[in-house]
């Protein structure tokens, strides 16, 4: 994100979704929401307008009397939006729903002021909208299921950098090749066939292997299993037959 703030925070904090009991975030995110969103008026536009119906929700929303109410309706229901699609892109969901929860925490502690906050929360929301990010690979903007698997693949990789790797390039490779071995193997009911996921294991398991010999990346055998299965749930959302 462009906005100073949001730039700030994401070089402050470290988002890992694949170390996290999700639903445990959630309980927390839901009582941000309830102490810092009370507003009635707020909380009966989140639930009837969502915020892909663009014009209707801008519509709505220019309803509401402050930048603070504004910003408080666009960030209480584009969280609700990462929670409903958590499952299809974990790491970037999670992202935003971080980034959200920041600058709902700086609003309520006075650190940005209402302008602020809107802007802030307004760029999170078109990048949800619009599934975008400053940080994704040419090679795989436009291949959308791939970038759910490069974002997990980069969080693993990203535990153990190493110097003179470009590991954003290296997970955009493998979350490609990993697609591509998952869409090899696709049949109908897929995910309730136990050969068909071990094949899919397996030769992931083989492909992450090759990666780790041929540029000396120090991931563990726990951490090949990791991406592997955090990316087959994603394959059943997206590739449900």
């Amino acid at each position: 994100l462009s906005l100073p703030f949001f730039s700030q925070q994401i070089g402050s904090f470290t988002w890992l979704y694949l170390k996290i009991d999700y639903k445990e975030y959630e309980k927390k995110i839901q009582k941000l929401l309830d102490n810092h969103i009370s507003s009635d008026e707020i909380m009966k536009i989140t639930e009837l307008v969502n915020i892909f119906d663009k014009d209707k929700f801008e519509e709505e929303v220019s309803k509401l009397k402050t930048p603070s109410s504004r910003a408080d309706t666009i960030a209480s229901r584009t969280i609700a939006v990462c929670r409903q699609k958590m499952d299809e892109d974990p790491v970037f969901y999670a992202k935003f729903s971080k980034l959200l929860e920041v600058a709902i925490e700086a609003h309520k502690n006075q650190r940005i002021s209402d302008v602020e906050y809107l802007n802030n929360v307004n760029e999170a929301m078109e990048s949800v909208r619009n599934r975008t990010a400053d940080d994704i690979p040419v090679k795989i903007k436009h291949l959308d299921v791939a970038r759910a698997f490069y974002g997990i693949t980069l969080q693993v990789l990203n535990r153990n950098p190493v110097d003179n790797l470009d590991l954003k390039d290296i997970s955009a490779d493998a979350a490609i090749r990993i697609d591509e071995i998952i869409q090899r193997n696709l049949v109908v009911d897929w995910f309730q066939k136990d050969d068909v996921k071990n094949n899919m294991r397996n030769q992931i398991d083989d492909y992450l292997y090759s990666v780790k010999g041929r540029y000396n990346i120090p991931i563990s055998n726990d951490d090949i299993d990791l991406i592997i299965e955090q990316s087959l749930p994603v394959a059943k959302i997206r590739y449900n037959r």
